[in-house]
Formats: structure tokens, sequence, C-alpha cells
């Protein structure tokens, strides 16, 4: 594993672990893109005022996503939560 592939996964647990404890807890000022700075609060003011539901929207409201793109999985796993909470909330 390269350098890079092992920062990318170990980026990818750290974020993933950030997600589910601010899911879990209410926590809205986890940093989920590290390249421009976007906290979850931000993603979920984009979900839930903007309406964002793919990562390209959350790249257009937030600018998430759009650097390296380490945290597209980050914001899917947010996205779905999202989309089920309100599934369930019906």
């Amino acid at each position: 594993m390269t350098n890079w592939a092992a920062k990318a996964t170990l980026f990818a647990v750290k974020t993933s672990t950030v997600v589910e404890k601010s899911t879990a807890s209410g926590c809205s000022n986890d940093v989920i893109c590290r390249c421009l700075g976007v906290t979850s609060e931000e993603i979920d003011s984009a979900v839930s005022v903007f309406n964002a539901e793919s990562v390209q929207d959350l790249k257009q409201q937030t600018g998430a996503g759009s650097g390296c793109t380490a945290c597209h999985r980050v914001l899917k796993q947010i996205l779905a939560a999202r989309r089920e909470q309100f599934e369930n909330s019906l």
C-alpha cells in the first residue's frame, strides 16, 4: 500500500468514526471535509435547508468534496443516515 493509500484509508476510518459519533451525539461541528474545512453542521444545513440529496448537491452548496474527494464516502454515509432518519419519521 502506498503512503497516499495508507493515509486515505486512515482518513476514511477516522471520518467514518466521526460520522457515527456526530450522528449519535448530535455533535455538529466535526470537520467532514478537511480540504475546505466543511463541518457536519454545514452538511446538515445543506441537507435540511437546500434539500441536498447527493454529493454533487453538497459540493454546490458547501464545497465539501470538491478538493481531494477523500470525504465522498463519508458524505454518502451522512446523506444515507439523514435519508433514513427522514423515512423513519414519516
